[in-house]
């Protein structure tokens, strides 16, 4: 570990903390507590240990951001092989590769097979020069390469403001027990019994305790999402939906008394961005549609004439087969992605493979009511209508917002959307929603459009004008 002061691109070298001589994390931390300094030349240094690490943890299993290898390269080539054994656990993937042999920015994309303790590390590109470097330097780019470019050991530095902005070293992941296999579908919760505070936490938020972990049963799958709702939240499994409450009252606050209980076992959430609080409602997207549920743990469908699973028609019947399957395998290509706008809720979706858009449900005739009773008709318990497809613009080639949500601003509620692509460039943006002619006319109309299976039936009806 190195630790120096850059000013104006000079670089004042303080501090080496090797460890073979300092083995363990707290000797790490003694070390550079301990180190007498010239303040006006590099300042004092100041570590401590993070909440809930052991201080005897080895030292060795802190993360490099810069690793070294002597090997060789060959010049035209994706490959990188390295010869020695005991650096071959690294780099890992996306590590830019440092060479003045080879183009600079390329970075590990794959560690292929070696021989005789050899590694091959398969590059992003293939590199050109004389085809051999004495050392391969590997360096992960934490944020402070791009602002001091004039140091050249800049290269995996980590920047820090004195306690503003301190810097954090983090554990490689060989060092973490189960690391590789994370518990996706346990559930944290901080401490709010009586006497908490007495701990030296005033704050809840602050509080975390071992006792409060709470692991699904059935086999309920990751979480993709949870909701706060009325007191209670619903947590929203790939397989199932419970829901965390207080069982013998809602005023106990005792932490023991807090238990997940079952709503449906039999589906889950299919896409995590799906999953909106909306009135005292979660709401999320299942194999059968988009549903909702409250405090009661009742269910009701919201979008049975945009998607009828069984005839695999509506304009939703092209997004919800794509996020089953991406669920089934842990994959991001899930598109349904929804926010609460006011007394609407909005929910973006791929209408065909090429085709984005949005529809619109509009429960403005439910906001006097809480749960279920607002998002639903309470005498005939049907769900309100839906608008059409509200495509995105022609000549957008951008992928439709993976997240949107409301922004309260001086002429009322703004729907933005965070789109993944920038017209076939490679930058990411965000754009405001329903601000052209159409969108303006369906924010103003209020309509509620009920559309059937495949087209067949639509029907709308101005709620104002």
């Amino acid at each position: 570990m190195e630790l120096s002061l850059a000013n104006g691109g000079t670089v004042a070298a303080a501090l080496t903390v090797d460890w073979a001589t300092y083995p363990t994390l707290q000797d790490v931390v003694d070390k550079i507590n301990s180190t007498t300094v010239i303040a006006t030349v590099y300042g004092q240094w100041r570590a401590q240990l993070a909440p809930g690490v052991d201080p005897s943890a080895k030292s060795e299993n802190l993360a490099r951001t810069t690793i070294t290898s002597v090997s060789s390269t060959s010049a035209a080539s994706n490959d990188a092989h390295r010869g020695r054994r005991d650096v071959r656990r690294g780099p890992h993937r996306g590590y830019i590769y440092d060479s003045k042999a080879k183009v600079n920015g390329l970075y590990v994309t794959a560690k292929l097979g070696g021989v005789s303790g050899s590694k091959t590390l398969q590059l992003s590109a293939a590199g050109s020069g004389a085809g051999c470097d004495a050392a391969l330097v590997f360096y992960a780019d934490c944020g402070d390469t791009a602002c001091s470019t004039a140091v050249a050991s800049s290269k995996g530095w980590i920047r820090a403001f004195a306690s503003s902005l301190p810097a954090y070293v983090y554990f490689k992941r060989s060092a973490l027990v189960g690391y590789d296999k994370p518990a996706k579908d346990r559930l944290y919760f901080t401490s709010s019994s009586p006497g908490a505070a007495s701990t030296g936490v005033s704050l809840a938020a602050n509080l975390w305790v071992a006792s409060n972990r709470r692991d699904g049963v059935n086999n309920p799958g990751q979480v993709m999402g949870i909701v706060d709702i009325q007191g209670a939240a619903v947590i929203a499994y790939r397989k199932r939906i419970a829901l965390f409450i207080n069982e013998r009252g809602s005023n106990t606050a005792e932490d023991f008394d807090c238990r997940v209980q079952t709503i449906n076992d039999s589906r889950g959430c299919i896409s995590p961005w799906s999953v909106v609080s909306v009135n005292g409602c979660a709401v999320y997207a299942t194999n059968v549609g988009l549903v909702a549920t409250d405090k009661s743990k009742r269910e009701i469908g919201l979008t049975a004439d945009l998607y009828q699973p069984i005839r695999g028609k509506g304009n939703m019947s092209y997004e919800f087969p794509k996020c089953v399957a991406a669920a089934a395998s842990d994959s991001p290509d899930c598109w349904m992605a929804g926010a609460s706008w006011g007394n609407r809720l909005v929910y973006s979706y791929r209408y065909s493979a090429s085709i984005y858009g949005f529809s619109v449900y509009d429960f403005s005739r439910g906001t006097d009511a809480l749960g279920l009773e607002s998002l639903a008709n309470p005498d005939s318990r049907q769900p309100y209508g839906w608008s059409s497809l509200c495509r995105l613009q022609n000549g957008v080639t951008a992928m439709g917002p993976r997240a949107i949500g409301a922004v309260s601003a001086s002429d009322g509620l703004r729907l933005y959307g965070a789109m993944n692509d920038n017209n076939g460039t490679a930058d990411g943006r965000v754009d405001q929603m329903f601000t052209g002619a159409d969108g303006q006319r369906l924010r103003d109309l209020g309509l509620a459009v009920e559309q059937g299976g495949g087209g067949g039936r639509t029907r709308a009806s101005p709620r104002r004008t």
